[in-house]
């Protein structure tokens, strides 16, 4: 039986989650940003001599920063929630294809085992995205957008720019941490979804002893992830190569079976699917 079993009903599974998440994340930030840009209103620093231009604008900050700490706790705390209830959903949907696959070929055979619902939700927390779990990699965005936040508010000021200037200036840069945020959380469904599957490949290594790198293959494919589509590894080689392997990667990993611990025999190799060399891919 095909290893690409259920397949499409988890991607289509997994990418429903990524774009409630994104969504729900794009609302958060665009809240933030007009609460930044009502503080500048509020606090027209031309209203009031130099002296108390300056501290107008100290208090600004003092504001501002309250309310981006406000709102990378909740995309903290949103991503928890969601992540940990899309590992354990998604974990329940490998074990029953994998369940499916050993009973195509050993009929009767018994139930699989399954990591708890508790394990599963701790990887929300413990899995690293990009190389950082995720609440580390959003102080870095809160600590980048307060920056960025400071920087064109002090920029318009100095360029002599009306309050209504300064907060388009600062609506466009909190356009870009509000799509760095949208890239990680897309990112982190995927971490997390492929990490569930890792620890359900794990809980079953007697007989799913190993992995298949498995790649969208479009013209948004990256060179990285076409050169690794249909490889496979032992699921206990250090070496192996998980996805997601960048920012936005939507690959996956399928199981391979192990019909000798199985005690039938291996069906034919499939031959490499991937498209031919000269079919439309992304630039490097």
């Amino acid at each position: 039986m095909s290893n690409t079993l259920g397949m499409e009903a988890r991607g289509k599974a997994v990418r429903a989650a990524e774009e409630l998440l994104a969504r729900d994340t794009r609302r958060i930030l665009l809240a933030a940003r007009r609460k930044l840009q009502a503080l500048l209103a509020e606090a027209d620093v031309w209203e009031v001599s130099t002296g108390r231009q300056i501290r107008r604008l100290d208090a600004i900050f003092g504001r501002a920063d309250l309310v981006i700490r406000d709102t990378y706790r909740k995309l903290n705390e949103l991503h928890r929630a969601r992540l940990g209830g899309l590992a354990a959903d998604h974990g329940a949907r490998v074990l029953k294809d994998l369940q499916a696959m050993v009973h195509g070929v050993v009929p009767g055979a018994p139930t699989l085992p399954i990591p708890t619902r508790a394990t599963f939700r701790a990887l929300a927390t413990s899995t690293p995205v990009r190389g950082e779990v995720l609440y580390k990699w959003w102080d870095r965005q809160r600590r980048t957008t307060r920056e960025r936040f400071r920087d064109e508010v002090r920029l318009g000021y100095l360029n002599g720019e009306q309050t209504p200037a300064i907060a388009k200036r600062v609506g466009t840069a909190l356009g870009v941490s509000s799509r760095q945020a949208e890239a990680l959380s897309r990112t982190a469904v995927h971490a997390i979804a492929n990490k569930a599957q890792a620890a359900t490949y794990w809980a079953n290594r007697r007989i799913c002893p190993a992995m298949q790198y498995f790649a969208v293959i479009d013209e948004r494919t990256t060179e990285l992830c076409y050169g690794l589509h249909l490889k496979t590894w032992r699921i206990d080689d250090p070496e192996a190569q998980w996805p997601p392997q960048h920012f936005n990667c939507r690959s996956t990993t399928l199981p391979v079976l192990d019909y000798d611990a199985l005690g039938v025999p291996p069906p034919e190799a499939t031959p490499d699917v991937r498209p031919p060399v000269d079919n439309p891919r992304p630039p490097a």
